[in-house]
């Protein structure tokens, strides 16, 4: 049916998606980047925060010997300063981290839509959809996994410790916590192992979960065309755009471009996307020697070159800054998409073009 969302989502779906502050987004990407940077914080800050700690353990020990009100007061005081000083490196890291993290997925895009009141998510019709859903699912599959998993090693990390944690018995107190705080690093950093892992994992699946999800029926990329098509101020602006790229020689064109598509000696069709445009187009394109002039001009400004003989067959037959025709919509945003990172291999099916 032409209402089944069957189709992938063309770039201007992605990227009105993106402008609503919709995008493929791993909560397990930054807690490995706080766990990260927490272990390196505590690594490259060591002697700093062990001054503080032994005066920490000090302060703990005065504390007993005094009966003094005031003196406690100052004694428990001055411990919590030691305890901030402890603190600060580790919070600061563990925030910087997944701060980044965020801002690299989100590609530094802030949008304030999601932040506003929806009355769907008063709807228990909605609510009971939400909590039941794949992604869902999903999401308690991926927790309990990761907490049996990060469970069983921590678990076989301490066994492994424990000649070494049981002959601190009779050690002095600051052996002991210098041995504690060696025992903690070393679990924090098997942690980071295992969420650099299940972070990797989860970046691809919420990547294929926004494609998905985003997914298109073939009359929405027909709506979408033709509303586009028929924008008077996008139909100026791609005319006026053709009669630059008409007298502009291929380098200027291709500084437009997003990818070559090639056939792959007989043909060569340049093609680029802009949001301001809306559809894909076609800047450049060259037959025999002018394929080979174009596949050079595209090599040496780091273009990426697709091999795909009858999407670029296809192209060629479309005007210079014309709009892709239908049939080739859902193999070009393929091949867009994958230039963009959402996808990691290339397209090579061929456009059905019956």
């Amino acid at each position: 049916m032409s209402d089944e969302k069957t189709e992938e989502p063309t770039e201007k779906k992605l990227q009105d998606a993106r402008r609503d502050g919709e995008v493929a987004f791993s909560q397990d990407a930054g807690m490995a980047a706080g766990a990260i940077c927490a272990v390196l914080a505590m690594q490259i800050s060591s002697s700093f925060l062990g001054a503080h700690l032994r005066a920490l353990l000090h302060l703990a020990l005065d504390l007993g010997n005094s009966r003094d009100d005031t003196v406690l007061r100052q004694t428990m005081l001055r411990m919590g300063v030691e305890a901030a000083w402890l603190a600060l490196p580790l919070m600061l890291a563990i925030a910087a981290g997944p701060l980044f993290v965020g801002l690299m997925q989100t590609r530094f895009n802030v949008s304030f839509k999601k932040l506003e009141p929806k009355l769907d998510a008063l709807n228990p019709v909605t609510g009971l959809k939400r909590i039941f859903s794949a992604r869902t699912l999903t999401d308690l599959i991926k927790m309990l996994v990761k907490a049996v998993a990060i469970g069983v090693i921590l678990w076989k990390g301490v066994e492994g410790l424990m000649p070494l944690l049981l002959g601190t018995a009779y050690l002095p107190l600051l052996d002991i916590a210098q041995i504690g705080w060696e025992v903690l690093v070393r679990l924090l950093a098997i942690t980071c192992v295992i969420l650099l892992v299940v972070a990797g994992i989860d970046v691809g699946l919420q990547q294929w979960l926004f494609v998905r999800d985003h997914r298109m029926s073939k009359d929405e990329i027909k709506r979408e065309n033709k509303d586009v098509e028929g924008d008077p101020e996008i139909k100026g602006q791609r005319k006026q755009f053709a009669q630059e790229l008409l007298f502009s020689d291929p380098r200027q064109r291709l500084a437009k471009a997003k990818a070559v598509v090639v056939n792959p000696t007989h043909y060569a069709v340049a093609i680029a996307y802009s949001p301001d445009f809306g559809v894909p187009q076609v800047v450049a394109k060259g037959e025999d020697a002018g394929a080979l002039a174009l596949r050079e001009a595209a090599m040496a400004q780091g273009l990426p070159i697709i091999a795909n003989p009858p999407l670029a067959r296809a192209l060629y037959k479309v005007e210079l800054d014309a709009a892709i025709p239908d049939e080739l919509f859902a193999v070009v945003a393929a091949v867009l998409r994958w230039v963009d990172g959402l996808v990691q291999t290339p397209p090579d099916a061929a456009p059905d073009l019956h």
